[in-house]
C-alpha cells in the first residue's frame, strides 16, 4: 500500500533495511573468513554476534522518539525487526543440528566408520541459516524498494494500522502500460 510521505521520510524508512542488508553482508563475509582463519567453534558464533549487535541496535533505534513518533518510519523498523526474527529461527535450527552432532560425537568411537556422521550433521545444520540469510536478503531488498517508493506491505498495514491523517495513495493499475 502506498502512502503520501515526503522524500525525507522515505529515506528514513529505508534506513532499517539498509542496516539489515549491512548485517547480512557482514554475516556472509564473517562466516567464511572465520572458518578460513581456523579459530574453531568461535567462528560459528562470530556472524551470530555480529547480527545480534545490529538487532539490538535496531531495537534501541525503534524506541527513539524521532522514529517511534512517525508511523511510516516506525513500521519499516518493525518490518526489519520481524525479518531479524526469521533469521534467528534459522540460527536456532542450526544450533539444534550442532548440539545433536556434538552429542552424537561424544557417543561414537573415534575409530569407527560412523565418526563422519557428526561432521555430516554439522554441514547439513548450516543450511537452514544459509537459506534464511538468502531469503531475508531478497525480502529486505523488496522492503528497501518499497520504502523508497513510500510503500508498506499490506500485512504490515493490517498489523500496524495508520493513524488518522495518513494519506493513502490509490494503487497503481497493473494493466496500464
Amino acid at each position: 500500500m502506498q502512502f503520501s510521505v515526503s522524500e525525507a521520510l522515505c529515506k528514513a524508512g529505508k534506513r532499517p533495511h539498509d542496516i539489515f542488508m549491512i548485517s547480512l553482508g557482514g554475516q556472509l563475509l564473517l562466516g567464511p573468513t572465520a572458518i578460513f582463519l581456523q579459530i574453531g567453534t568461535v567462528a560459528l558464533l562470530l556472524p551470530l554476534g555480529f547480527s545480534l549487535l545490529f538487532f539490538l541496535w535496531s531495537l534501541w533505534q525503534i524506541r527513539q522518539p524521532a522514529i517511534a513518533d512517525n508511523w511510516f518510519v516506525a513500521t519499516h523498523w518493525r518490518l526489519a525487526l520481524r525479518r531479524y526474527r526469521l533469521l534467528y529461527i534459522g540460527y536456532g535450527i542450526t544450533t539444534l543440528f550442532f548440539v545433536a552432532a556434538s552429542l552424537l560425537a561424544l557417543t561414537i568411537d573415534p575409530d569407527s566408520p560412523q565418526k563422519f556422521l557428526p561432521i555430516a550433521l554439522d554441514r547439513i545444520g548450516v543450511m537452514p541459516t544459509l537459506i534464511l540469510v538468502l531469503v531475508t536478503l531478497v525480502m529486505e531488498n523488496s522492503a528497501l524498494n518499497m520504502a523508497q517508493k513510500g510503500e508498506l506491505p499490506d500485512s504490515c498495514v493490517k498489523r500496524y494500522p495508520p493513524p488518522p491523517g495518513v494519506i493513502t495513495l490509490p494503487a497503481a493499475d497493473a494493466s496500464l502500460p
